[in-house]
């Protein structure tokens, strides 16, 4: 069985390019002397994907957009960099943007589909 790339477990199409991103927190104490040293207490991770499809059709944008835009969180099942395996966390959407191959009624494509995705909680 293969897997299918899911928002709010309504599938979607997968994305043409999926880039994960982390970012660590530190602690205030953290940060350098002036010689440069570094001095840090890691507090966690916080992952998350940026992604983009290259060409979609009217449904597939407006199912993607639907389960992601103006939503506290959302769930999403996808391949994950860190545990390397598939699973489900939760997300929050920003960023969106996309541009219109095609806007002739019944030849409707959209393309750069891109949208930044961040986990609600940390690794």
């Amino acid at each position: 069985m293969s897997n299918i790339w899911k928002a709010n477990e309504i599938a979607i199409k997968e994305p043409s390019i999926y880039r994960a991103v982390f970012a660590t927190t530190s602690t205030k104490e953290s940060g350098r002397t002036q010689s440069l040293t570094m001095y840090n207490t890691p507090i966690g991770t916080v992952a998350g994907y940026d992604m983009i499809w290259e060409i979609l059709t009217p449904a597939e944008i407006s199912t993607i957009l639907q389960q992601m835009m103006n939503k506290k969180s959302f769930t999403f099942f996808s391949p994950s960099a860190y545990t390397g395996s598939w699973e489900t966390q939760s997300f929050y959407a920003s960023n969106y943007t996309a541009a219109a191959l095609t806007l002739v009624e019944g030849q409707e494509r959209w393309t750069d589909l891109s949208i930044n995705i961040r986990r609600i909680g940390a690794l």
